[in-house]
């Protein structure tokens, strides 16, 4: 099966993505929801309705996070011990991690509703020499974990609304749900727990970078840079010292900003909105309403 709009050969995460879902996906499927037209960078995010069938076994080249959705439970049968089907069944919220390799043939009785996260293993690597893991991803299958399936909701979401809160955003949840992987797997490996906020010197730098660009997406990576620690050495440490998330605290002053834009200039809402960042009106007023619980029509109006 060749899902549309994917690609191959060439070493970018869509094309690595789409070459790892193909396979897991296994045979007739309707695609609902793609990041592959998003400038996300390492990972590929696909929602798919999976029709029964005999799936036979396949590899992958990234590695596969695989969610149950809906509320529908998923029937089937697996290889047992020599080589008999034995059943199984997987209740929506349940998680299957494929490490790259091999994942087994099996056969789906019914329908399924699922969501398939491609990340690249390089990415994955960077990540866990940040963490301190003394190994990387390991395979587990049917298992539960709420903040592993918060992190790729919030995914399938920005993909239904194209992307609306920018690669940013989409950055940030990648990070999490990598470093959040990785500790869930992680037999022997630890964090090394960093205590203290960010230097205020370091903490100066960044908050300036943040309003130099407050128009433009800046990534984890960008900032952990100029902080001059890891990225998640730095994530602690600026929540520690702010409060707030470093995309939090971009949407804060966004919004800081735009409520100045509204008291002191003449300016639309719309050239507001695209002044302080947002990808459109829409977007600005769903997270200006989400802040401060009101629209900024009304804002201004009652200023």
């Amino acid at each position: 099966m060749t899902l549309p709009g994917g690609t191959r050969g060439g070493s970018d995460i869509r094309t690595l993505g789409h070459q790892s879902i193909d396979p897991v996906v296994r045979g007739r499927a309707t695609r609902l929801a793609s990041s592959s037209g998003l400038a996300w960078k390492h990972i590929l995010v696909e929602r798919y309705l999976v029709d029964p069938g005999e799936k036979a076994e396949t590899a992958s080249n990234c590695h596969i996070v695989v969610l149950a959705n809906g509320k529908v439970v998923c029937h089937g049968e697996r290889p047992g011990r020599a080589g008999h089907m034995v059943p199984y069944r997987k209740e929506p919220g349940t998680i299957n991690l494929y490490e790259n390799g091999v994942q087994p043939a099996i056969r789906l009785f019914n329908r399924t509703d699922l969501t398939f996260c491609a990340l690249d293993k390089q990415f994955v690597e960077r990540v866990a020499k940040e963490l301190g893991c003394e190994s990387v991803l390991i395979q587990n299958i049917g298992f539960r974990d709420s903040s592993i399936e918060h992190l790729i909701c919030l995914l399938v979401d920005e993909v239904e609304t194209g992307g609306l809160s920018g690669a940013g955003y989409a950055d940030h949840l990648t990070f999490a749900l990598t470093t959040r992987l990785l500790l869930a797997g992680t037999q022997k490996g630890s964090t090394r727990p960093i205590g203290q906020s960010l230097p205020p010197h370091r903490l100066k730098r960044v908050l300036r970078l943040i309003e130099a660009d407050l128009d433009r997406d800046l990534s984890l990576a960008v900032l952990a840079d100029e902080s001059g620690y890891s990225r998640s050495h730095f994530l602690r440490m600026f929540r520690s010292a702010t409060g707030f998330t470093p995309h939090q605290y971009l949407v804060f002053r966004r919004i800081e900003k735009a409520k100045s834009l509204m008291k002191n200039s003449k300016a639309t809402l719309v050239e507001i909105a695209l002044d302080c960042g947002f990808s459109s009106h829409a977007h600005f007023t769903r997270v200006f309403q989400r802040t401060l619980n009101v629209a900024p029509s009304y804002f201004r109006r009652h200023l």
